[in-house]
């Protein structure tokens, strides 16, 4: 059936001299942007914000999937170093303007340190529901968990299956590597807060 596999397959979009290659990873044309290997299309009518962090090497472009509410989608693109980012970010930005305006923000010690010291507490709060989850199942004790039904009964039930499976040791143990990747990313990003870059529509 390779035949038929390849005749479902969209053409090749055939660049031009003037459509300008980025690091292999990114082609940008006169009304849109290509990502690649996969060439996905991102209409620059379509982009509400592109955003990079001066210290890494790549940049998240936020764009609409569709006409519908709420369709949103972030495409992330990397590039071999921040020096290559930069010179794409920089066309990008000129084919954007006058609708789009760049700025830049130095976050803060406090402010760099909020995302992870969250994401720990929440993930620390989380594991230790999850061992007591597992203890009572452990003993028995099942009548304190209802199955009813709803929007997240079925992440409920998965949650559920995932802390008798593992146990309250591995619930700890999963839980523990999670915090700790936690401290690290707090401790990345206050030894360096982020210099973030954007590209928005003026007002």
């Amino acid at each position: 059936m390779a035949w038929w596999h390849l005749w479902r397959q969209k053409p090749a979009r055939v660049f031009t001299g003037d459509d300008q290659t980025f690091d292999g990873r990114l082609i940008l044309t006169d009304d849109a942007l290509y990502v690649l290997p996969q060439e996905k299309e991102i209409r620059y009518d379509v982009i509400s914000c592109v955003r990079s962090n001066k210290f890494r090497d790549d940049l998240n472009i936020y764009h609409r999937r569709s006409s519908l509410p709420l369709d949103d989608d972030t495409t992330k693109v990397s590039f071999k170093d921040a020096s290559a980012r930069d010179t794409a970010l920089e066309e990008l930005e000129r084919r954007l303007a006058p609708r789009f305006q760049r700025a830049e923000v130095q976050y803060s010690i406090v402010r760099a340190a909020l995302a992870p010291f969250f994401t720990g507490v929440l993930v620390v709060l989380l594991t230790y529901g999850s061992m007591w989850t597992a203890v009572l199942f452990a003993a028995g004790d099942e009548a304190n968990f209802v199955k009813g039904a709803g929007r997240y009964a079925a992440a409920a039930q998965l949650h559920i299956l995932v802390c008798r499976l593992l146990g309250a040791t591995g619930v700890a143990i999963v839980g523990g590597l999670v915090v700790l990747g936690c401290v690290v990313w707090l401790v990345k990003r206050v030894t360096q807060p982020p210099f973030m870059i954007t590209l928005s529509p003026s007002d």
